[in-house]
């Protein structure tokens, strides 16, 4: 973020800080577009969508380079609803950008060709009001009139990058995932999940390094906001799903943390037990795409109807963590092994 200089704070503030503009910028796309849209509804998109800090960036980037699919890019910011447009005039096409880690602290490598979780910006733009509250992120339904939108949307960012399939990376998605299905009834989406105590962890660590990340630089939170990324840090507001004592705990405590794990994941579990195992939904174990990776990346390869030679290196970490509330752990263990 130190990176970003005052014009290039100018034009996100522009873009992505006025749900107007990015309103107006999508508007005149598909009008310049619309002869040459093609239909999305029917194509085998991928949506990448669970809790954070399950492996959601390395799935998704281990899809993106097997080159079967489309996904938005940081050569996309900050017009990411205007994608073909914007690549156009933005002379960023033939930039290089040199490799850093990304402000996560946690070895991920980005440049402007990082796939990235800028999805989000087209719901901030045309439902903010269904979903965002101050405090909190709620799950909700998508009118047939956005999923319209959202269809054309993807077709987009597929017309931007010349492929026929969506990769998208979006932990908030799983706050609409019916309608994502019902918008694309032939997509799937993939649930990464971790062991529940080092998953909470390393929320509950990312959470401090935001807070005091943001402190120092404004810009870093403000920017946040705008891709609704409210996982962690000072503006932290975690996905709302009626638990009862959702507030019993303090954010700074694993047990809070451990609670939006079970509070996630036993949601999701449900949502798949009604739809009868629908294939459409489908749980990754970060643990086992860790230690058995040829089997388990194979296997998804042939369910998603991938063709690949090559093996992604997942690497696995284990922390030290604290002890939590001994019921809320079990709870946690026992939706982990169902």
């Amino acid at each position: 973020m130190s990176d970003y200089g005052i014009l290039s704070k100018l034009l996100h503030k522009l873009s992505l800080g006025n749900a107007f503009v990015g309103e107006i910028c999508f508007d005149i796309e598909c009008s310049v577009k619309r002869k040459d849209i093609q239909s999305s509804i029917n194509g085998k998109h991928i949506f990448v969508s669970g809790l954070a800090r399950a492996g959601t960036t390395m799935l998704m980037r281990a899809l993106h380079e097997t080159g079967e699919f489309a996904s938005l890019t940081y050569r996309d910011m900050p017009f990411v609803l205007a994608p073909n447009m914007w690549a156009k005039i933005s002379g960023l096409a033939n930039i290089e950008m040199d490799k850093k880690v990304r402000v996560h602290g946690d070895g991920i490598l980005v440049d402007f060709d990082s796939p990235e979780a800028l999805e989000e910006i087209f719901w901030a733009t045309f439902i903010g009001n269904s979903y965002i509250r101050k405090e909190k992120l709620l799950p909700h339904v998508v009118e047939n009139e956005i999923i319209e939108k959202f269809r054309d949307y993807v077709a987009l960012v597929l017309m931007r990058y010349g492929k026929s399939r969506y990769l998208s990376k979006n932990n908030n998605n799983i706050l609409r995932q019916n309608s994502i299905l019902e918008a694309f009834p032939c997509a799937t989406i993939l649930v990464p999940f971790r062991e529940p105590l080092q998953q909470a962890y390393s929320l509950m660590k990312q959470h401090q390094k935001f807070k005091v990340e943001g402190e120092s630089n404004p810009f870093l939170e403000q920017y946040m906001g705008w891709l609704v990324h409210h996982e962690f840090g000072s503006d932290h507001r975690p996905f709302e799903w009626g638990v009862e004592d959702a507030g019993i705990y303090e954010v700074e405590s694993i047990d809070y943390w451990l609670l939006q794990w079970v509070s996630a994941y036993s949601t999701l579990l449900t949502i798949f037990e009604k739809q009868a195992a629908s294939s459409c939904l489908l749980f990754v174990c970060y643990e086992s795409i860790c230690s058995d990776t040829t089997r388990v990346w194979g296997a998804i390869l042939n369910k998603l109807e991938i063709e690949s030679s090559s093996i992604p290196d997942f690497n696995i970490r284990f922390s030290e963590t604290p002890s939590p509330n001994s019921s809320l752990k079990n709870t946690a263990h026992a939706l982990y092994a169902k």
